[in-house]
């Protein structure tokens, strides 16, 4: 949200974000609240405009807690078609479609991560990038092997991994995370908002 604001902000693009709690992408055929999310979508899409979608990845602390398992949608081969079929409408209005792929997420908070003088950060609050796609590895053959070839694909871990380790803090000890898989306003304005307009700009998109 706050990369779409800057977006607005600085380059003068128009963003409406509309959002359901607790809507998976698969959901939206179970729930007719989740479903209205879809059609809104549809019907203010004008021509050329782009339409971001995203869902986080599973962490091992979360793979027990059945309550979560409806919103790792991106799982899915399902899932990967009903966004196929969205896509071809959005396509048919003239817009496109944007995929944003997860975020590193971690299993500590950033509070048992950031430096102090008591504390010195342990090897859980960082992890090479190689490690990381490798864990990932079933999620990016799926999309990349069923994705519709129309649809981009961005992914954060090409600015968030500096030097080839995804970390909570950055070389300068700031918090890139509020928690373990949300991040911060400085990690949107000096790293995701910046790559993300190089990346649509490259896209001929902006």
């Amino acid at each position: 949200r706050e990369s779409k604001y800057r977006l607005h902000q600085n380059d003068g693009v128009g963003v409406y974000g509309p959002t359901e709690s607790g809507c998976g992408w698969s959901e939206p055929a179970k729930k007719h609240r989740c479903k209205k999310v879809e059609e809104r979508i549809l019907t203010l899409l004008k021509k050329d405009d782009l339409v971001f979608i995203s869902n986080r990845h599973v962490i091992n602390s979360d793979k027990n807690r059945h309550s979560l398992k409806k919103y790792y949608w991106m799982n899915s081969i399902e899932t990967i078609n009903e966004i196929n079929d969205f896509n071809k409408r959005v396509r048919q209005k003239g817009g496109l479609m944007v995929l944003i792929l997860p975020l590193p997420e971690f299993e500590l908070s950033i509070a048992e991560c950031t430096p102090d003088w008591f504390r010195v950060p342990g090897p859980s609050c960082s992890q090479s990038v190689n490690k990381l796609r490798f864990k990932r590895r079933d999620l990016y053959e799926m999309i990349h092997s069923n994705l519709d070839e129309s649809i981009r694909i961005f992914d954060p871990l090409s600015t968030l991994c500096i030097e080839g380790i995804c970390s909570m803090t950055d070389k300068y000890s700031k918090p890139l995370y509020v928690d373990n898989d949300h991040i911060t306003d400085y990690a949107n304005s000096q790293y995701i908002y910046p790559f993300l307009k190089d990346f649509l700009t490259d896209q001929g998109l902006l």
